[in-house]
C-alpha cells in the first residue's frame, strides 16, 4: 500500500468488524493522500500517511508483475515425511559458515540472484560435508545470465539461475565489503545500518545492472573459467 502506519488513537473497532466491511469500488481506486484520508476516516487502529516511495518504486522493489508467474514449472516433489516442530540449518550443518552469512544486495532488485547464489554456496558445502566452502558470486549470476534469467536489477527468475549454474557454471564472489573471490558484488551497500560501514545514501533510482565480465578482480590467483563451480542437478 502506498502509505505508512504510525502510532494512532485508541482502538474503536474490532478486527472482525473491519474485515467484514464491504469496500466500495471508489475506495479501491484511491491512491496517495486520498487513500490515506479514507483509511483514517474509517478506522482508528493506526494513522496512515502517504509513503515517500512512489507506486513505481514499490513495484520495482517487488519486481515487475510479469515475474509473478514462472515461464515454466519445475516438477513437484511430494515427500512423505513428518515435519519437525522447528529446524535451523545453522544447527544442522554447523560446519557450513555460508548458511549464516547474510549478504547485502543494496538498491538493486537482485534478490533472485542472491537467493540462488547463497543456496548454491550452502549446498556445495553440505554435499562436501564442509570440505568445500565457497561463496558463489551473485554478481556472476546477476550480470551474466542475461535475458534468460530476467532483467537484472529489475528482477529475474531464480529457477533460471539454477539452470544457468548447471549449464554454464558460476564463479566465486563474496560481498562488496569482503572483496573476496573471483567476482565480489560490485554494488556497495547504501543507507545507514547499525554497526556497519556507511558507503553513502541510496540512489534516487535503483542501480543499473552490472556489466558481465569474464575476468576476476585484480590479484585473484585463479582464472575466471577455472574458478567456476557447476551444479550436477537440482530439484
Amino acid at each position: 500500500m502506498p502509505f505508512i502506519s504510525r502510532a494512532g488513537p485508541k482502538h474503536l473497532l474490532r478486527n472482525e468488524q473491519l474485515r467484514n466491511r464491504v469496500i466500495s469500488e471508489h475506495a479501491e481506486s484511491l491512491t496517495g493522500q486520498e487513500l490515506a484520508d479514507y483509511v483514517n476516516k474509517n478506522q482508528a487502529f493506526f494513522k496512515a500517511a502517504p509513503s515517500k516511495f512512489s507506486m513505481e518504486s514499490m513495484k520495482a522493489k517487488l519486481m515487475d508483475v510479469k515475474y509473478l508467474e514462472e515461464p515454466e514449472h519445475a516438477e513437484e516433489l511430494v515427500i512423505d515425511e513428518a515435519i519437525p516442530d522447528s529446524f535451523d540449518a545453522r544447527q544442522k550443518w554447523p560446519q557450513c559458515s555460508s548458511i549464516s552469512n547474510i549478504r547485502d544486495q543494496s538498491d538493486c532488485g537482485s534478490c533472485w540472484a542472491f537467493g540462488a547464489a547463497e543456496a548454491m554456496s550452502d549446498r556445495i558445502c553440505i554435499a562436501s560435508n564442509g570440505k568445500t566452502q565457497v561463496s558463489i558470486s551473485a554478481d556472476d549470476v546477476l550480470s551474466c545470465c542475461g535475458k534468460t534469467c530476467g532483467d537484472g536489477c529489475n528482477g529475474g527468475y531464480p529457477l533460471q539461475a539454477w539452470k544457468y549454474w548447471e549449464k554454464h557454471g558460476i564463479c566465486t564472489g563474496g560481498s562488496y565489503e569482503s572483496q573476496s573471490g573471483c567476482k565480489p558484488y560490485p554494488i556497495p551497500p547504501c543507507g545507514h545500518h547499525a554497526n556497519e560501514t556507511y558507503f553513502g545514501p541510496c540512489p534516487k533510482d535503483e542501480y543499473d545492472t552490472p556489466v558481465c565480465t569474464d575476468t576476476c578482480i585484480a590479484g585473484y590467483p585463479v582464472a575466471y573459467n577455472d574458478d567456476k563451480h557447476f551444479g550436477k542437478d537440482f530439484s
